[in-house]
């Protein structure tokens, strides 16, 4: 049969699962129900956006580099009443104590950034624990207070460094709108990129060393007043307790203290049909690309394919594919797997059954007819949205849902490199490693083909994983 999570990690996470129950229901200490919810699918996640009915929403500033624009940010803030989140680096504090103690005194949350600001994917627990210990201890003797908010540098985060910062307090915090400061952008830039994604609860990340931040936030904060929005900072927006964070969106929800409302809380029990990764392979991983736009870079994927002997599953959309059938067809002629994607790139879960149902097999006609009735009955749900209804309908239809064991989260545009850091160390057999053709995953698929062949492991698409762990 098709192995979801084996039958070891069902029971580890069922027995994480009550325990953590039983935890929380002493103490509801959040960083530890937060830990409940996201074992939903297998990994935690940080809080990326807060679901809440108060239109307000974070500023944070991160703080690597610089200072030349922090008078400046300090005195716009002060002058509209705001506060706000500063997440600081340990190098940055200590060649800038004195502004450490400044924004402190201006009334905003100084938290913590890491020491060093590594990539913390690479580090063991216990040097991920050296360093935010390293970090705390600067921030409490220069403020007086204890950080209890952690950004993971570079924005990156696994189980390993969640489980660490939660083990020492931490909510850990992404970000739901990136302003982009750090790559200079214009003002005027970050305000449409701000309002145009403005909704309750979004955390919007800032540098306070961005060349034309400082103009952005002068522009941005009478805007969002007359809209009724009210700026505050990211501890003050965030549930501390009683709370459980989406896996699939980082959307931070309540759950209330009611034992009618915790026993809602979502299971460690995965549906049948649902894979993320393949147990009982050996020396194999898959690489599944889901394709919606970025049509300029496929030629370039299918070379590096095939210089390199790779086989990787493209799961499409119905609307893409229509539109790009020779695309579709350099696929199949170099012996790549074609699955499904959903006829669009639709919200599954806000589908009803007959609409999700139509979701699939209409893009499954679809891709039938450009390959030659070749297309796998696989589907990758668009936005990584699944719960037992779409996996059940998925089933029923007779179709494995296929999630992913690795992110190399290239839709936000990290640098190559960072989605190298992301996949290389924990890359294993019977990984599924998800993608999208963009540049910056194409400059990284060299190294990351590399380091599968030095840890042993063929890359071949996710039914060839499947069909060998049917036949152990």
């Amino acid at each position: 049969m098709f192995v979801l999570i084996g039958r070891r990690r069902a029971l580890v996470l069922a027995i994480c699962l009550v325990g953590l129950i039983i935890a929380s229901a002493v103490w509801m200490v959040g960083p530890a129900v937060q830990s409940v919810a996201s074992l939903v699918s297998g990994r935690l996640v940080p809080i990326y956006k807060v679901d809440t009915p108060e239109k307000k929403i974070a500023f944070s500033f991160d703080a690597t580099w610089g200072t030349e624009n922090t008078d400046r940010l300090l005195e716009i803030l002060d002058r509209h009443g705001v506060k706000t989140t500063f997440f600081l680096a340990g190098y940055w504090i200590e060649e800038h104590p004195d502004y450490v103690r400044k924004i402190a005194a201006a009334g905003h949350e100084v938290e913590t950034h890491s020491y060093s600001h590594p990539h913390m994917n690479q580090l063991t627990k216990a040097q991920i624990k050296e360093d935010l210990e390293k970090n705390h201890a600067l921030l409490k003797e220069l403020t007086g207070k204890d950080p209890v908010l952690f950004r993971p540098p570079f924005g990156e985060y696994s189980n390993k460094v969640i489980e660490v910062a939660n083990e020492l307090g931490y909510y850990t915090i992404q970000w739901s709108i990136d302003s982009l400061d750090w790559k200079d952008v214009s003002a005027g830039f970050m305000v449409r990129r701000v309002l145009d994604n403005l909704a309750p609860g979004e955390i919007v990340l800032f540098h306070n060393a961005g060349k034309h931040t400082p103009e952005a936030v002068e522009i941005l904060l009478p805007e969002l007043a007359a809209r009724g929005y009210q700026v505050v900072p990211v501890g003050e927006l965030i549930y501390r307790d009683n709370y459980r964070i989406d896996p699939n969106t980082g959307i931070q929800r309540p759950i209330g203290s009611s034992s009618k409302e915790l026993d809602s809380t979502p299971t460690a029990v995965v549906p049948e049909g649902a894979v993320f990764e393949v147990e009982g392979v050996e020396n194999m991983a898959s690489f599944a690309v889901n394709v919606d736009w970025g049509e300029e870079h496929i030629p370039a994927m299918l070379d590096l394919f095939a210089r390199n002997n790779v086989q990787v599953t493209f799961f499409l959309t119905g609307r893409w594919a229509e539109a790009h059938p020779e695309l579709v067809r350099m696929m199949v002629d170099a012996g790549h797997e074609i699955a499904n994607h959903g006829l669009t790139h639709a919200h599954p879960k806000q589908l009803t059954n007959a609409q999700l149902r139509e979701h699939i097999l209409a893009n499954q006609e679809l891709l039938d007819r450009l390959t030659g009735g070749q297309a796998a009955r696989l589907y990758a749900p668009p936005y990584g949205e699944w719960d037992e209804r779409i996996v059940s309908q998925a089933r029923e239809l007779g179709f494995s849902t296929v999630l992913w064991t690795l992110d190399t989260i290239d839709w936000q545009d990290p640098s190559p490199a960072t989605i190298v850091q992301r996949v290389g160390e924990p890359l294993a057999a019977g990984s599924i490693v998800l993608m999208h053709p963009r540049r910056n995953t194409v400059e990284a698929l060299p190294t990351l083909i590399a380091t599968a062949q030095a840890k042993g492991l063929k890359l071949v698409s996710v039914g060839t994983m499947l069909s060998q762990a049917e036949g152990i």
